[in-house]
């Protein structure tokens, strides 16, 4: 107990004293801002320490200081990526900490400017990005990040990395915080011919799970809206996404992401001919799989009751089970039994097969 006792004394008195350093870090910070080599060096530090873990104890008004420091001294040093990379690290983890409401439109120029400046420096990019995309998902800071143009430096950034899977990861996450019940971001992203640049990028990393995961949200989004679906066609979104069911089966927010976006581009017969013509095996092995997944469930559902309506894929339910899969869902999940009836009598009438 005793021995107990000394350790946690000593575990205290180490934490006291590195609080007591990084105090002095920040004020040594202070008075030596234009010396590039004192920032770099304290920078590197402040990055690889937990500098911000205990700082929920700290009043805003300190945190906001400290974050102040870090954004003045890269508006200082704009010329050197490796202190603009360092100080949007350091303020990404302070936004992930739940300090969103400490930034303000100037803490954040140095970011952007470090974004524009360095298009090619990955690791400007990646941490730019992440701050962000933090900040824009969180009310208070949200329309801060959108008066720099995200979608714009996004897509920049997806452009000048194409073989980056944790840049393109980073800039789909913006830009769906951005997109997220925003019309105005939406419709800046379509005449950006955002879509396509997306849809590129999301090809070439299709096996990367958080990449995926992260695009096929975004997808949709933007299918919910009629007037984006034609470039989704265009973009051969369906296709893809059937690959991306079969790429990743264990998955279930990948398969639930995607089937949510199939549901809404086959509400139209156009939108219902891509899917067919993409094979609805996906559709069927995903309703298999995830037979306690009720959002999964509909979505198969919704998707086949949208084929069938237009005529589409009707053998292939019958052969691939879709009416004992149905019944096993309206079993599973009360509400979806009068869809699933639906979906049963439209496959059983346009098989010619006796109605239940």
């Amino acid at each position: 107990e005793k021995e107990k006792e000394k350790d946690e004394v000593d575990i205290d008195f180490s934490q006291q004293i590195f609080q007591e350093v990084l105090q002095s870090c920040f004020i040594v910070l202070q008075f030596h801002k234009t010396n590039y080599l004192v920032v770099e060096s304290i920078l590197l530090f402040l990055e690889t320490s937990t500098t911000f873990k205990n700082t929920k104890t700290e009043s805003a008004a300190l945190v906001e200081e400290k974050i102040k420091l870090i954004s003045e001294v890269m508006n200082k040093h704009q010329q050197y990526p490796f202190i603009q990379n360092s100080g949007s690290n350091i303020l990404r983890n302070v936004s992930v900490l739940g300090h969103r409401s400490s930034f303000d439109s100037q803490i954040l120029l140095p970011v952007v400017s470090a974004l524009k400046t360095f298009p090619n420096d990955q690791n400007v990019q990646s941490n730019g990005l992440a701050v962000l995309w933090s900040l824009v998902t969180h009310k208070n800071t949200r329309q801060i990040v959108l008066d720099y143009d995200l979608i714009t430096l996004a897509l920049n950034a997806i452009i000048s990395n194409p073989n980056s899977p944790i840049i393109h990861r980073m800039a789909i996450g913006a830009m769906r915080g951005a997109c997220y019940e925003n019309v105005d971001a939406q419709e800046t992203l379509f005449k950006a011919d955002g879509i396509s640049v997306i849809t590129k990028g999301f090809k070439a990393h299709i096996t990367q799970p958080q990449v995926v995961l992260e695009s096929v949200s975004i997808f949709y989004f933007l299918s919910k809206n009629s007037r984006y679906r034609p470039l989704l066609r265009e973009a051969l979104i369906c296709n893809t996404l059937m690959e991306v069911l079969r790429l990743h089966p264990r998955n279930e927010g990948i398969q639930n992401w995607a089937l949510s976006t199939l549901w809404n581009c086959s509400v139209d017969s156009e939108g219902s001919k891509d899917v067919d013509a993409a094979g609805i095996e996906g559709i069927i092995s995903s309703m298999e799989s995830y037979p306690s997944n009720y959002e999964i469930q509909e979505d198969c559902i919704q998707i086949l009751s949208n084929l069938c309506f237009y005529k589409l894929g009707v053998s292939k339910m019958k052969s691939g089970g879709v009416v004992k899969l149905t019944l096993n869902a309206m079993r599973s999940h009360e509400k979806l039994r009068d869809r699933g009836k639906i979906l049963i009598q439209m496959i059983n009438r346009e098989s010619n097969c006796v109605t239940m």
